[in-house]
């Protein structure tokens, strides 16, 4: 919602405004123009709000710390905005210059908006737009995984550069956000002043502007992330909306004390709509641009819905069957890959059967088809979230052979919701997902949603969970699983002994190729490749907390790690209960 801080009238200003017939003399004619005018500025203030977390959310990947840094700048400039007008407010003079200051505020929000995506996006080409650009992008997560080690390097361009990755979580939303933002706070209680009337019925004409801004929150929320974002995407959005601010200069009446007529008011915004529509990225041009060329994969494909933008790569002609998945900025999956197919292998050996899988999250797909060359697969449900991923990967030939397999199902959809409303039950269900530190991956690595996982599990169904964090994650399977085995990067857990099943083992590796064999067998005879059985895991991780849906300690890496650093878990674990 577009806030700002109220405007308390002087007792002067109030018998001015009686005298002269309340503020509709120096603000619009008729007050229906006011609230009009109130409802575009919160629909698009809340458009242009909703582009901002797209954009800077894909360039610096999904966590809640570029949430929360986004928001807080956007805030920080409709304070800072509504603060500094309201002081002007009180010494502005009657007449005409409120008017004139709210259209030049509005039509300086497109401006500056517009301004600031050409050169990010044609800049992009000349230093150091580009290297800022490139290493943001490059890096995996804002603020670092380990922020109190972050700065170092042997060179002075290394130090630097670590340096900046640890503000650039700031320096993106100042760049992009602040500017416009501070023109947004000042613009409503410009026109808030505007339309309130010195009357008996100033609350209720002030309760009517509010009522306006909040509508077209709602209806500026519900359009241009449910359709406008589907239909034409991120770019051609924000081009629309910048046409729609530039009209606002239809209002300007004089530029430095010199008068502007109607046609050269056109001529003005005709103008800046052309330079708009020429010099401003086209749809999918900027993620396109910021996501890098890489070689060994030329085919590029972006495709941006409701969830996000999904971009992958396919590779050369000679290797079709080839690609890598970003998912919202983040490399998701690579197709194939010896990771997947080594937890199918371990999933599919401890497994009392395999007639019922369900895949939480198709990702780059290889879990998915690695499984159906298990003998006895039956049925394979495969839960996605994301709808950009699907429609992105359904336009690439081995992937619709993979979805088109008629023992597939899938469904798009939340997994924790799916499993909530599904009573079906699955000798196998495997998870290589979102990572942990994603904003809301919390939501499929708490105790809660395991017990979810658990209870939709046959007997001795088992659970197959990857995992990038490797003491509170394995510790909140234990808490909910009597029976673990946890290898470097993944566990399986189940409610009773696993015993393995040689035979399946055998099938399903004499189907894999020899050179991703060779792959997998690099990770198998790793040293620490089996990290140990459930009581190992619960000795290994005793001070350390579990996930709860209330406290999802690992996706706040950050606090998670200083805590680690300054050995603030000592102990802690003893207030969660460990399943036994």
């Amino acid at each position: 919602m577009l806030c700002a801080i109220a405007v308390q009238p002087s007792a002067e200003g109030l018998a001015a405004r009686a005298e002269t017939g309340g503020l509709a003399r120096i603000g619009f004619s008729r007050p229906w123009i006011s609230y009009l005018a109130v409802f575009a500025t919160g629909f698009l203030a809340i458009g242009y709000q909703l582009i901002w977390f797209r954009v800077i959310g894909t360039l610096l990947k999904p966590s809640a710390y570029v949430f929360s840094t986004v928001l807080a700048v956007y805030l920080l400039g409709i304070a800072v905005g509504s603060f500094l007008m309201s002081r002007r407010i009180s010494r502005a003079r009657q007449g005409g210059g409120h008017r004139q200051m709210f259209f030049k505020l509005n039509a300086g929000i497109a401006l500056v908006t517009v301004a600031t995506f050409v050169l990010l996006y044609r800049g992009a080409d000349l230093e150091p737009f580009r290297w800022m650009l490139e290493t943001s992008f490059a890096q995996p997560l804002h603020p670092p995984y380990h922020p109190i080690y972050a700065i170092g390097g042997d060179t002075l361009g290394a130090q630097a550069t670590s340096v900046y990755l640890l503000l650039d979580l700031l320096i993106w939303p100042l760049l992009i956000v602040f500017p416009a933002t501070l023109m947004m706070g000042a613009s409503f209680p410009l026109i808030a002043a505007m339309a309130i009337e010195a009357d008996p019925r100033e609350g209720w004409r002030a309760g009517s502007v509010y009522a306006a801004n909040i509508l077209g929150n709602v209806l500026g929320a519900l359009l241009t992330g449910f359709v406008l974002f589907p239909l034409i995407g991120t770019e051609l959005t924000l081009i629309a909306f910048s046409l729609v601010g530039l009209l606002w200069c239809i209002g300007i009446a004089a530029i430095r004390g010199r008068p502007l007529g109607v046609p050269a008011r056109l001529a003005v915004i005709a103008v800046l709509a052309v330079a708009t529509v020429l010099l401003m990225p086209k749809r999918a041009e900027f993620y396109d641009m910021i996501h890098p060329e890489l070689a060994d994969y030329p085919g590029k494909l972006v495709t941006e819905d409701v969830d996000g933008v999904v971009v992958s790569y396919r590779g050369p002609d000679s290797e079709p069957d080839r690609s890598i998945v970003y998912i919202s900025g983040s490399a998701h999956a690579t197709y194939p890959h010896a990771a997947y197919q080594t937890e199918a292998l371990e999933a599919i050996t401890y497994a009392e059967a395999v007639t019922d899988v369900l895949v939480i999250g198709f990702g780059g797909g290889d879990l998915t088809a690695t499984l159906l060359k298990v003998p006895g697969v039956e049925h394979v449900t495969v839960v996605e979230l994301s709808d950009a991923l699907v429609k992105n990967l359904r336009q690439i030939p081995f992937y619709q052979r993979i979805l088109g397999d008629p023992r597939v199902e899938l469904i798009v959809e939340d997994g924790r919701r799916y499993l909530q409303t599904n009573p079906r039950v699955y000798d196998l269900v495997v998870m290589d997902p979102l990572e942990s530190t994603t904003a809301y991956a919390n939501n499929i690595y708490s105790k809660e949603f395991f017990e979810i996982v658990r209870s939709r599990l046959k007997p001795s169904g088992v659970l197959m969970t990857w995992m990038n964090e490797y003491l509170v994650t394995p510790r909140t399977l234990a808490a909910v699983f009597r029976t673990m085995r946890c290898y470097y990067f993944f566990c399986l857990s189940s409610e009773t002994e696993m015993q393995a099943n040689p035979q399946r083992r055998e099938a399903l590796w004499q189907s894999i190729d020899p050179e991703m064999q060779a792959k997998i067998l690099e990770r198998v005879n790793q040293a620490r490749y089996v990290k140990g059985d459930r009581s190992f895991i619960v000795k290994q991780t005793e001070i350390y907390p579990i996930n709860t849906d209330f406290d999802p300690v690992s996706e706040y890496y950050v606090g998670y790690n200083l805590k680690r650093h300054f050995r603030m878990f000592r102990g802690g674990g003893a207030a969660y209960p460990i399943a036994d």
